[in-house]
C-alpha cells in the first residue's frame, strides 16, 4: 500500500508539473480541516451517487495536499479520474478546458473552483451543452453560490454543493443553512469537520436546497436518498401528448365507441413505459375530447396519455426553408411530449429533437412484384441470348465457306499433289455446309476433307462444337428442371437497373434522403417544388425517378401499384417484412437493406425525462419483452404458406417446359411439307405442259 501510495504521488507530481514546496495563490476552497477529511467528504458524496469515473476540475487556489489527498481517495474507491486545470484569467484556457471535457463519455464532475469562478465555468459549461439532465456536477468552493447562478443554469440541471460550515457561518447568505441531524446528535451546522450538501431544485423555483449532510462520525446522511431532485423519476400521474399516425405493426390504427385508438409493437412499449414512469393509460378520455390534429386533448385530464394525429399525416421532414412538417413539426412548437412509431434516429432530425435509445436496428427495405414466373414455351432457346445464337449460325456459315475455299483451291494445278485422293467428284458449298452443321448437332457425314489445311479446319470446328453443346445442355437442363426467378430486386442497385417505379411515404424519412419538398410562390400561387436531394450514384437516379412516380400517404396506396408491377415500395425494412408476410405468395421482398440506422421514439429537445425513459427501454430489452412483442405483431415465416424461395427443387417438366422445341419442329415440319408440294408442283405434267406452251409462245 505504502509503495503504492508513493507511486501515485511521482505520477502526480509528473502530470502537474509542482512540487511539494509550492505555496498556494488566491483565495482558498479548502476549508481549515485536514486534507483526509476534505477527500472523504467528497468521495463520499461520489460513492453515493454511483460515480465510476469523474472529471476534477480546479484552479490554482485548490492546494496540492488537496488535491492529492482527493486523487489518492479516489483511487482507493475504484474512481477513475480525469484532471484539468482552468486560469481564472485566461479565457482561451477555460474554453478549452470545458471543451475537453465534452469530448469524454465522462458525464461526472467536480467542480473545486474560488467562488468567483464559478459562475464563468458554468457559463461557458451551459454554451457547450454539459448542464443538462445527463450531466451530474459537484460544487466544492469557498461559499454559497451567487444568487443569478441560478439564472444561469438551465432547469434540467443537476448540480450539488458541498459547503464547510466555516464558510458558511462567515457567509452573508441563508441560503442552504444545515440543521442538526436527527440520526447523528453530535451533528451540527457550527462543526469543524462538517459539511452541508445543497443542490438547485427546479420544483422550488430554482433554490438551493438542502438535501443532506457530513460529518466525520456520522459520514453522509441524505434526506430522502437524493442528492440531485431534477434527476427525472416519474410523471407523477400527468397526462402526456403522445403523436402517433399508423404504420403497422408498430402502430395500427382502430375505431372504437370514442374514436381512434392504436394498437401495435409501439404501443406495448409505450405502456410498459408509462406503468414504471407512472402516466399509465387507466381510463379512456371522454368522448367529447376528439383525437384529431385540429383539437388536442387538454392535459388536465390524468391517469392517461392521448394521442393526437399529426394533420399532414407525415412523420416528420424539413420543407426546404428551414421549417419542419408532421410530428417532429408538431414537436418543435411545443404540440407534443413526445411520438412514437417506427422514427428513424436521423442526424438531420437529432438536430432539432431528442430521441431514445433505439429500441430496434432497421434499414432500407424494398418491396415489389413476387410470385411464381409465368409458363414459358421458349425455355428452350433461353440457355443462350439472341447474340450467341446469331454468332453461332453466322460461324456455321463462315466456316462452311472456309471448308469449301479449301476444297475448291485443290482442284487447282498446284494444289493437286495435297488433295490427291479427295475423290473424282468436287465439294460443294451445300455439302461443306451440311458436314460443318452436321457436326454441331452430333451427326456425321458421308466423307470428310482429307488435305491438311481442312482437317485442321473441321478438328478446330469439332473442338468448338463440343464446347459449345455441353455448355447448352448443362444450362437447359438447369432451367428445365429448376425454376430460377430472374429479374427480381434484391438491391437499391437492382432497382436503379430496374424500370420500375420507387415510391416511398411522403414525410418519411426514405422521402427525404431522395427528396425535399417545399412551398414556393409562383404566379401569385402557392407551388410545391421537389428538390433531389441525393447528389449522385444510384441514389440519385431514384430520386428523379421518384420525383416524377406517384405519391402516398398510407402503405394501402402503394401497394396495389406494387402488385401490378409497376412500382418498388421503399420503406422500413421491418414494415416490408410485415407486408411481405402478409401476402408473400404475390410479392418479393429484397434481400439486402440500405441506410441501415435505429428506430426510436421522438422526444422534444432536452427533455428531463429521456434518461429516464432510455432505463426502461434498456431493461425491457435485457428482459427480452422486445422479442416477445415482435414475434406477437410479426408473422411467423410458417404463416407464409408453402411458397418456395428464389430457387426451388427439381421438378418434373411438362408439355409447356418443351413447347418451344414442339413448335419448332412443327415449323421445320410445316416447311417440309411445303416444300415436298412445291416439288411435286414443279415436277408435274400439268407444270410441264405449262412451261412448255410458254417456252414455244417466247420462241
Amino acid at each position: 500500500m505504502l509503495m503504492k501510495s508513493l507511486l501515485q504521488m511521482i505520477i502526480f507530481l509528473i502530470v502537474t508539473g509542482e512540487h511539494l514546496c509550492d505555496t498556494d495563490h488566491g483565495t482558498s476552497v479548502q476549508p481549515n480541516v485536514t486534507a483526509y477529511t476534505w477527500a472523504v467528504a467528497i468521495t463520499d458524496v461520489i460513492t453515493f451517487a454511483g460515480w465510476k469515473d469523474v472529471i476534477l476540475i480546479y484552479d490554482q487556489s485548490l492546494s496540492f495536499r488537496h488535491r492529492y489527498a482527493l486523487t489518492v481517495e479516489l483511487a482507493e474507491r475504484n474512481v477513475g479520474s480525469i484532471v484539468l486545470q482552468v486560469n481564472i484569467d485566461r479565457n482561451d484556457v477555460i474554453s478549452s478546458v470545458i471543451a475537453a471535457a465534452r469530448t469524454t463519455t465522462v458525464r461526472s464532475v467536480i467542480l473545486c473552483v474560488a467562488s468567483g469562478t464559478v459562475i464563468t465555468l458554468v457559463e461557458s459549461a451551459r454554451q457547450d451543452d454539459l448542464l443538462h439532465s445527463h450531466h451530474e456536477w459537484l460544487v466544492v468552493c469557498d461559499g454559497p453560490p451567487e444568487a443569478r447562478l441560478s439564472s444561469v443554469l438551465p432547469k434540467t440541471s443537476n448540480v450539488a454543493w458541498l459547503i464547510h460550515a466555516e464558510f458558511q457561518a462567515t457567509s452573508n447568505t441563508t441560503l442552504c443553512q444545515t440543521t442538526a441531524v436527527d440520526d447523528d446528535p453530535q451533528s451540527s451546522g457550527n462543526r469543524s469537520d462538517s459539511f452541508a450538501l445543497c443542490s438547485f431544485d427546479t420544483s422550488s423555483g430554482s433554490s438551493l436546497t438542502h438535501v443532506g449532510s457530513w460529518t466525520s462520525t456520522s459520514g453522509l446522511i441524505v434526506i430522502h436518498d437524493v442528492i440531485y431532485p431534477n434527476i427525472f423519476r416519474h410523471f407523477g400521474r400527468a397526462t402526456l401528448r403522445v403523436g402517433a399516425w399508423e404504420a403497422p405493426p408498430f402502430l395500427r390504427r382502430v375505431s372504437s365507441e370514442v374514436g381512434v385508438e392504436y394498437k401495435g409493437f409501439c404501443v406495448d412499449l409505450l405502456d410498459e413505459i408509462a406503468s414504471v414512469l407512472n402516466f399509465t393509460n387507466e381510463g379512456t378520455p371522454p368522448a367529447q375530447w376528439k383525437i384529431t390534429c385540429v383539437s388536442l386533448a387538454p392535459r388536465s385530464f390524468r391517469d392517461s396519455y392521448v394521442f393526437v394525429e399529426p394533420g399532414d399525416g407525415q412523420y416528420g421532414a424539413p420543407d426546404g426553408n428551414g421549417s419542419w412538417n408532421g410530428m417532429v413539426g408538431m414537436m418543435l412548437k411545443g404540440e407534443l411530449d413526445m411520438a412514437i412509431g417506427p422514427f428513424t434516429i436521423t442526424p438531420g432530425r437529432k438536430s432539432v429533437i431528442d430521441f431514445t435509445v433505439p429500441f430496434m436496428e432497421d434499414g432500407g427495405g424494398i418491396l415489389t412484384k413476387g410470385g411464381d414466373p409465368l409458363p414459358d414455351m421458349m425455355n428452350v432457346f433461353r440457355p443462350f441470348p439472341v447474340g450467341v445464337w446469331l454468332v453461332t449460325g453466322a460461324a456455321v456459315i463462315v466456316t462452311g465457306l472456309i471448308l469449301f475455299c479449301i476444297t475448291k483451291a485443290g482442284t487447282l494445278s498446284f494444289f493437286r499433289a495435297a488433295s490427291e485422293g479427295e475423290g473424282d467428284r468436287p465439294w460443294t458449298l451445300r455439302e461443306c455446309l451440311l458436314v460443318i452443321f452436321g457436326s454441331l448437332v452430333s451427326q456425321g457425314a458421308p466423307r470428310h476433307p482429307k488435305s491438311s489445311a481442312g482437317r485442321l479446319v473441321l478438328g478446330c470446328w469439332w473442338l468448338f462444337t463440343i464446347l459449345i453443346v455441353s455448355i447448352y445442355t448443362a444450362t437447359l437442363a438447369a432451367m428445365l428442371t429448376v425454376t430460377v426467378k430472374t429479374d427480381t430486386i434484391d438491391s437499391i442497385d437492382d432497382l436503379a437497373r430496374s424500370s420500375l417505379d420507387p415510391v416511398t411515404i411522403t414525410g418519411s424519412n426514405w422521402h427525404t434522403m431522395f427528396l425535399v419538398r417545399s412551398l414556393q410562390v409562383s404566379a401569385m400561387k402557392l407551388v410545391v417544388v421537389v428538390v433531389v436531394t441525393a447528389e449522385s450514384g444510384v441514389y440519385k437516379e431514384i430520386g428523379q425517378r421518384m420525383a416524377r412516380g406517384p405519391e402516398a400517404k398510407v402503405n394501402d396506396d402503394v401497394l396495389p401499384l406494387v402488385r401490378e408491377g409497376r412500382a418498388a415500395f421503399l420503406l422500413d425494412v421491418n414494415q416490408i417484412l410485415y407486408l411481405y408476410s402478409e401476402d408473400c405468395r404475390n410479392l418479393h421482398m429484397a434481400k439486402t437493406t440500405f441506410n441501415n440506422n435505429g428506430l426510436g421514439f421522438a422526444l422534444p429537445r432536452h427533455a428531463h425525462y429521456r434518461d429516464a425513459m432510455n432505463n426502461v427501454i434498456l431493461r425491457l430489452q435485457e428482459g427480452g419483452f422486445t422479442e416477445i412483442w415482435r414475434q406477437r405483431w410479426w408473422p411467423t415465416p410458417t404463416d407464409c404458406g408453402p411458397k418456395g424461395p428464389s430457387v426451388s427443387e427439381a421438378r418434373q417438366l411438362d408439355v409447356v417446359s418443351i413447347g418451344g422445341i414442339l413448335i419448332m419442329y412443327g415449323v421445320v415440319i410445316g416447311l417440309a411439307v411445303f416444300c415436298l408440294l412445291l416439288q411435286f408442283l414443279v415436277h408435274s405434267d400439268t407444270f410441264r405442259r405449262v412451261t412448255g406452251r410458254c417456252r414455244t409462245v417466247n420462241s
